[in-house]
């Protein structure tokens, strides 16, 4: 037998192992992963002096999956969503694994909770990647077991006050099993 000697030993390993069904306690559980994510960026400027934005993520029919309030110490900052974190985890997980291309409401807030920029898409717009892309239009099928939300970079500068300039950077990635 002719081939790579890595994917021989792989082959002759595969062979070796038991299939594994559903229901079997011995087979490994499946690791969790990263499923899916997306990347959003805003800057502006407001007439006001601000220190603070507000990101708030909801399905239209009213589930939020988060609301994190950000200054500037939380550059680099990495927040866990979970059902421990989030009341309507459960909910919006319904939502992003229902199997259809639902509402999603994405949205910057000042300290007052004005809306600075923002609006709605869809999961199908939103979320990037998908294990494997065998998920569409959502995470159907998927075992979600938190989102991890990373600022990646905030700042803000205020110039003739009380005006402020601002930036928020951030990704957030879709953790679970397929």
């Amino acid at each position: 037998m002719r081939g790579h000697p890595a994917l021989l030993i792989l082959a002759t390993v595969m062979c070796l192992l038991p299939a594994c069904g559903e229901d079997d306690a011995t087979c490994p559980a499946v690791a969790e992963q990263p499923l899916a994510q997306y990347v959003r960026v805003y800057s502006g400027s407001v007439g006001q002096t601000i220190g603070s934005l507000r990101i708030d993520f909801s399905y239209a029919t009213g589930d939020t999956l988060f609301h994190l309030s950000l200054d500037e110490s939380d550059k680099e900052r990495k927040f866990t969503i979970d059902a421990d974190s989030s009341p309507d985890f459960a909910r919006a997980v319904a939502m992003l694994t229902n199997g259809v291309n639902d509402n999603i409401l994405l949205y910057l807030r000042g300290p007052a909770g004005a809306i600075l920029s923002g609006g709605g898409t869809t999961e199908q717009l939103l979320w990037q990647g998908g294990y494997s892309g065998e998920y569409f239009p959502d995470l159907q099928g998927a075992e979600i077991t938190r989102l991890d939300v990373t600022i990646d970079d905030i700042w803000f500068t205020t110039y003739s006050p009380p005006n402020t300039t601002y930036m928020l950077l951030y990704h957030a990635v879709v953790m679970g099993r397929p």
